[in-house]
């Protein structure tokens, strides 16, 4: 059985992002989130990163990566 989640909020701080050529970049921040799971709430803090590619003048994320950390 899966359970339900609901009242996701995502909010990214401490944005840094790093060109690495003419079409590609490197986003790290720090990812707080709230939810509903199971009838019950949670908060998590993790760091992330996004990997990007500009295709003319669009970017899009090649790859997103988070792990919450414990405590």
């Amino acid at each position: 059985m899966l359970a339900v989640t609901s009242a996701v909020h995502s909010e990214l701080s401490d944005v840094q992002v790093q060109e690495i050529s003419d079409g590609a970049a490197v986003v790290t921040a720090w990812l707080q989130q709230s939810y509903t799971i199971g009838g019950r709430a949670q908060r998590i803090q993790a760091p992330a990163s996004a990997s990007l590619r500009r295709d003319d003048a669009h970017w899009s994320v090649v790859n997103f990566h988070s792990i919450p950390l414990a405590g």
